[in-house]
């Protein structure tokens, strides 16, 4: 191109070529001109290259603009353009030639210009370079003029620089392309799908230069790490070239016909001369675009093809991408969640260490907690837990603590067990029984009777030193006999005033009251389910009987009999001790709690009486606060109007000036208002105290469950009949020999969307086994279990927070499940459904293990009932839910328009769902049978048969 053509000049000289480009946007034509000079630079010296890349890129816009209307029309304007800006690259004596070569080349033939003509060595060099090997018949004084087209085949022996036209066979190709990866060690690091789009690529223009084979297959060799480099990779793409050309040397000199001394080889076709010449050009012409068309279809199939394997391709390689980087998620969550473990068992032994010291008499140290002002942080980040809250803890108290899931019940208790709270006192032994103590208990061969027994610490001390001392040699000598004896009777009146001797007794009547038979005692821990080692841990604290007990849902793994017993072990044989309790069950807090604190808008409110107490003594305070804020919103809006009637007026008359003093006043009076005085008496300083102002009542959040509505099934039978059904599970389970344990024999059911059922009984006596043989979950040992197929189920396990993925989001996890049965579905409506369910604002993008308990088993709940059950089985439901949520699901149950089948030991749950009662009981056949009452006659039987044991 020459030097002093510039853009401007090159727009010229396409407008001038192509006078209808005067329709095209100017956007248009400035690419066209940057594609014209970029080409320019980049194709020097290779014209016919330069005419292909033109050809390329603007024969859309021409074609489009309606400037050319074939193939043949777009190469003569692209030729025609170039040979004016570039005149350097296209001497006159070929410039009428360029058309018929640059057809040829675009058909891939190895045809020579139409003239058959080569003007010089460079234009020998460059058709050698692209049209492939080319030899003239004779040196350039002897060139024959005239016109024609022949195509050349052999070795070109002429030319300084000779090359072989590399093959273009896929076979052949193929076989180069997979020797050379073989040889380099990285064949079989690449998939298929890989290796063939090489081997097409190469196919396609197996004549460029390596650097262009770099560009195409270099991104796929890196990222399958064949290379680590683009060095590597042009390295390689050289090595392939060079392979090719040895390919095409042998393939050449094999199909050389005949090959003169002088370096000249025979025409494959015969060269016309004179008149007859032009047309058999035109004709040549004509059939170079017709073969270029047919090559250009097949191409573009080559590539759609190759386009959609590679899609595939990509698809599976972001699959695998994100299925690491999925695990890798997985991977630091759950190193994330050992660290906070492993953080919570330090300050379980910091609390174990703290709790060994020599038990003291009433009268030592403080006995109570009264800690004027503290903070609580949020372990999650954030605003503070608690703010310049007071903690009080008296002893003889029993206080039950509530509030909202997510308030930081659990993490008070946990801190305090832990004495990260300054201000309690040293001496004083605390111990905490959390949610998730049941995986801290030890796994060890201990029974679980030895295991509540050891777990005394100052027991053990004293019982090692007692052994020590009794299996030392004394020495003789009568002040050495004295000072030995002496030690042995102190320890031994410390062994006596805890009660060492009759230990084991006092732990079997504690595993006895939370339903240990006398083979569970002596069963190792390790053995134990979950539920199980959670009453191992709760008769632990049961049994050391410390200063302050503090129980975080103690009540979520025990059977409706065992939580009756923990109530009177709680509430009559506690003493004077300090009893801390958080609990979901109203009924339970109303059994034991003498007190509670209810934790609230970031303080500790505390208020005597148990929780319906509670209740009532808040309702009522919030309606009293409710009435002096409005008495006095009232009273300043009276005042107000007084001050904007008068205040503008004065410095006219007397009576004005008066009024307007008057109004300022009644301002300062306004500005100073505050409450009426204390239970709406007049306010006295000395009494009251400082003036505050009143603030309205903050409104409770309610909670609401919704369940969706399951609609009609249309059918006249039931939809669930259980028919002579028997089951017993096989002895191995129970890991012991002899007869299997049968749990159901013979039982009889019709179950539809009117079933309202709440299953009750020991643990162990197969209620959720029976939630598990109707879901199909478990096959009858005889029987059968026969479900419309109309009919859908859901169930909501005890375990629920085992099937959850904690590392996700309520969002991502419900979005993933709902993705699967709705591909449509839009994160936008997945929100609405967990909306439904409480689960709002940034706790729907929350990891799910730093939510509470109770916001996790609504994740899990809006899950069971995602496809509009008819009927709904849950199990434990209130466990984990704080006393709200607990009514909202009352309230959802008594709504929902199916059936419903539950286990719950939640008293006042059962009470209020009204639902018939049903006791399953392994002794007797068939082992269950309706009781005939309401929950609280079935409640007095059972307390009934305690007074008997007794």
């Amino acid at each position: 191109m020459s030097a002093a053509m510039t853009s401007a000049e090159i727009r010229a000289v396409f407008m001038k070529v192509t006078p209808q480009s005067e329709t095209f946007d100017s956007d248009v034509i400035d690419y066209i001109v940057d594609v014209i000079l970029e080409e320019a630079e980049s194709s020097k010296g290779h014209p016919q290259r330069l005419i292909a890349a033109i050809v390329d890129s603007i024969g859309p816009f021409l074609q489009d603009g309606g400037m050319a209307e074939t193939d043949a029309d777009v190469i003569r304007i692209c030729t025609e353009l170039m040979c004016t800006i570039c005149p350097a690259s296209f001497p006159p004596a070929r410039r009428s030639e360029t058309l018929g070569a640059e057809a040829s080349l675009q058909a891939g033939n190895c045809t020579a210009p139409a003239s058959g003509v080569v003007s010089s060595e460079a234009d020998r060099h460059e058709l050698s370079a692209t049209a492939g090997s080319f030899t003239p018949a004779c040196n350039d004084a002897q060139q024959p003029v005239g016109s024609g087209a022949g195509t050349l085949s052999g070795s070109t022996v002429s030319s300084s620089h000779p090359r072989v036209p590399r093959p273009r066979s896929k076979q052949v190709v193929e076989g180069v392309l997979r020797d050379t990866l073989s040889s380099y060690g990285v064949l079989s690091d690449l998939d298929e799908d890989i290796v063939e789009y090489m081997v097409c690529t190469v196919c396609e223009d197996p004549d460029e230069e390596e650097v262009q084979f770099a560009d195409c297959i270099g991104p796929f060799l890196m990222d399958t790490n064949v290379a680590s480099s683009e060095e590597e990779v042009i390295r390689l793409c050289q090595m392939i070239g060079r392979n090719l050309d040895a390919a095409a040397s042998q393939s050449g000199a094999a199909e050389d016909d005949v090959e003169n001394d002088k370096g000249f080889r025979k025409l494959t076709h015969a060269v016309k001369m004179g008149a007859g010449a032009e047309l058999d050009a035109q004709a040549n012409r004509l059939e170079n675009l017709h073969m270029m068309g047919g090559w250009t279809a097949e191409k573009e199939k080559q590539e759609v093809q190759m386009s959609e394997r590679m899609q595939q391709l990509a698809a599976r390689n972001q699959e695998q991408a994100e299925a690491k980087r999925t695990a890798k998620e997985k991977k630091e969550n759950e190193k994330t969640r050992k660290a906070i473990a492993r953080s919570e068992a330090v300050n379980a032994e910091l609390m174990s260490v703290e709790a060994a010291p020599m038990r003291r008499g009433p009268g030592e140290g403080a006995v109570d907690i009264n800690i004027p002002q503290f903070s609580l942080p949020n372990p999650t980040g954030g605003k503070d837990l608690l703010e310049g809250a007071q903690l009080r803890l008296f002893r003889g108290h029993r206080y039950g603590l509530c509030g909202r899931n997510g308030a930081g019940k659990s993490t008070l208790l946990r801190l305090v067990a832990a004495r990260k709270i300054v201000g309690l006192p040293p001496n004083l032994r605390i111990l905490y029984v959390a949610q998730d103590t049941a995986d801290k208990i030890s796994r060890g061969d201990s029974t679980a009777l030895n295991a509540v027994v050891e777990s005394d610490e100052l027991r053990k001390h004293l019982m090692a030193q007692k052994d020590a001392l009794e299996g030392k040699d004394v020495a003789e000598g009568k002040d050495t006999l004295e000072e030995h004896a002496q030690q042995l009777v102190q320890i031994y009146e410390q062994l006596d005033a805890i009660g060492a001797a009759g230990a084991h007794e006092r732990a079997r009547v504690v595993l006895k009251g939370l339903q240990f038979s006398p083979q569970m005692m002596d069963t190792p821990v390790a053995s134990l389910s979950g539920g199980w080692r959670m009453r191992v841990a709760l008769a632990q604290a049961l049994f050391q009987e410390p200063d302050v007990l503090l129980l975080d849902e103690p009540t979520n793994h025990l059977d409706l009999e065992a939580v009756m017993w923990l109530e009177e072990r709680l509430s009559q044989d506690w003493g004077e001790r300090t009893l801390v309790v958080v609990s979901h069950d109203r009924t339970f807090l109303n059994e034991v709690c003498t007190d509670m604190i209810h934790l609230w808008s970031n303080k500790l409110a505390y208020y005597a009486g148990d929780f319906d107490t509670f209740e009532a003594v808040r309702t009522e305070k919030r309606l009293h606060q409710q009435r002096m804020f409005e008495q006095q919103e009232a009273k300043r809006k009276e005042l107000q109007k007084y001050v904007d009637k008068h205040l503008h007026k004065g410095s006219t008359l007397v009576k004005d000036d008066a009024g307007a003093k008057q109004a300022k006043k009644v301002a300062k009076q306004i500005d100073r208002m505050g409450t009426l005085g204390t239970e709406g008496k007049k306010y006295k300083l000395s009494y009251d105290g400082p003036q505050q102002k009143a603030e309205a009542v903050e409104e409770d959040s309610a909670f609401h469950f919704a369940f969706p509505d399951p609609g009609k099934v249309h059918s006249s039978t039931s939809m669930i009949q259980v028919n002579d059904v028997h089951f017993h599970y096989p002895s191995a389970r129970k890991g012991v020999g002899g007869p299997a344990e049968v749990l159901f024999s013979g039982v009889d059911m019709r179950i539809d969307t009117s079933t309202r059922m709440a299953l009750v009984g020991a643990n162990g006596a197969g209620k959720s086994t029976l939630l598990k043989l109707i879901l199909g979950e478990l096959t009858p040992t005889k029987g059968e279990v026969v479900q419309s197929r109309h009919f859908k189920c859901a169930a909501f396990s005890q375990h629920h927070m085992d099937q959850l993925d904690l590392s996700m989001s309520p969002l991502e996890y419900l979005y993933h499940i709902a993705r699967v049965k709705e591909p449509t579905i839009t994160p936008e409506e997945v929100r609405a459904k967990i909306g439904k369910f409480s689960i709002t604002g940034n706790f729907q993008t929350q990891r799910m293990e730093l939510l509470s308990g109770g916001q996790k088993s609504r994740v899990a709940f809006c899950k069971a009932t995602w496809d509009s059950p008819h009927l709904l089985m849950l199990d434990e439901p209130t466990n984990h839910l704080d006393v709200e949520a607990v009514d909202a699901l009352i309230e959802a149950i008594n709504d929902f328009k199916g059936g419903v089948i539950m286990v719950s030991h939640d008293q006042h749950f059962l009470q209020s769902t009204n639902a018939d009662i049903w006791v399953v009981n392994k002794e007797q056949a068939p082992g269950m049978a309706r009781f005939e009452g309401g929950f609280k006659q079935y409640k007095k039987s059972v307390l009934n048969r305690f007074s008997k044991r007794k």
